[in-house]
Parts: structure tokens; C-alpha cells; sequence
């Protein structure tokens, strides 16, 4: 028998860079609509042959390549992923359009009310996809699909993703409460200082 989930409480966070690489991220917004979440690990590969025959492979996780389906991205999003200009309410793909730096995070609800809470540190999107369709006898739904590369970086110590489950004995209420306060990017969880 399966499990039922759900994906719920969806958070974006601007990320500014100075001129020497220091990542800032800004404080986290929830944003409505999320319909899907998809997470794939991206992995280079190797392998060791000794005496002519494969003697070891190896794998090592480099990055992830995460999905999301969405009601309707607001303005102020989709255009920050994909380097829009906006100016008096009107978007625009003026000029080369650079993807902006973001983090993201959003919670899985399981069985039994198992809570499974992630923040993915450093991510770019691909150019967001939308899907529009005429509404015929059945009820159709638009959608937006925005596929994102989380990378590692070395200021997080090469993490791409923090992660907490309540089925962890570790994990208190404080801390799930506090996770999506601000960008969680260490193996504490922290409430954002005021």
C-alpha cells in the first residue's frame, strides 16, 4: 500500500553576492500555488579497472536537479528566475536575461503526520515553462514549470540541501517551527536574529 503526501508551505529567498563571492540570502517568502515537487540527485561517475576487469565505480553526488509545478508563480518570482526586467507593472525579456540566484524550501506531509522540511541553499532556474490550455467540457488547469539546479557551494561547506524529519527523535517542535524563518544552511537549526 502506498503513502499519502502532501507538498505544503513553499518559501523562495533572494540571494544577493558581493564582489568577493559572499552569498547573502534575504528573508524567505512563502509563496502560494505549489501543486508538485520533483527531486532528482545529479551524480559524476567513475570507474577504477585493475588487471583489465572493473574493479570499482563510483558515484558521487554533484548537484540536484529539482521540479516544481505551480498555479500561477507571481510576477515578482518569475522574474527574478529567469532575469526579467519589470518596470511599472510590465515584464519584459529585455536585453540577455541572466537567472538570478535564489534558495528554496518546502515541506512534505506523510502518514501519521510525519513532517519532512527542506531548504535547498543555492539554486538557478531554467527559463519557466507554461502550460495553457482552452477549457473544454472538462476543467482545465494552467500550470508553470520551473526546473532548478541546486549547486553545492563551498561557503555552505559544500552542502546543497538541509533537511529535517519529524520522525527523527533529534528534531524538536522549536526546530520545526524556526525551519522556514530564514534560510537554514548549517546542522543547527536557527531563528532569525532580530
Amino acid at each position: 500500500m502506498g503513502k499519502s503526501i502532501n507538498v505544503k508551505n513553499y518559501y523562495l529567498a533572494e540571494i544577493t553576492e558581493d564582489e568577493s563571492g559572499v552569498i547573502t540570502h534575504g528573508v524567505p517568502e512563502k509563496v502560494y500555488g505549489l501543486m508538485k515537487a520533483s527531486r532528482v540527485p545529479q551524480a559524476a561517475s567513475g570507474e577504477l579497472y585493475e588487471e583489465g576487469v572493473l574493479s570499482e565505480q563510483l558515484d558521487e553526488l554533484v548537484s540536484h536537479n529539482l521540479a516544481f509545478d505551480f498555479g500561477n508563480l507571481p510576477q515578482k518570482w518569475r522574474a527574478w528566475m529567469n532575469g526579467y526586467k519589470v518596470e511599472t507593472g510590465v515584464m519584459a525579456d529585455e536585453g540577455p536575461c541572466s537567472p538570478k540566484p535564489f534558495a528554496v524550501g518546502w515541506e512534505v506531509i506523510g502518514t501519521k503526520g510525519r513532517r519532512q522540511m527542506m531548504w535547498y541553499i543555492y539554486c538557478k532556474a531554467k527559463p519557466i515553462e507554461d502550460n495553457d490550455e482552452q477549457r473544454t467540457k472538462d476543467i482545465k488547469i494552467s500550470n508553470d514549470t520551473i526546473n532548478v539546479v541546486a549547486f553545492k557551494k563551498e561557503q555552505f561547506s559544500y552542502k546543497g540541501f538541509v533537511l529535517i524529519d519529524s520522525a527523527n527523535s533529534d528534531v524538536t517542535e522549536t526546530m520545526l517551527d524556526d525551519f522556514f524563518k530564514k534560510v537554514q544552511t548549517t546542522y543547527t537549526i536557527e531563528s532569525p536574529t532580530p
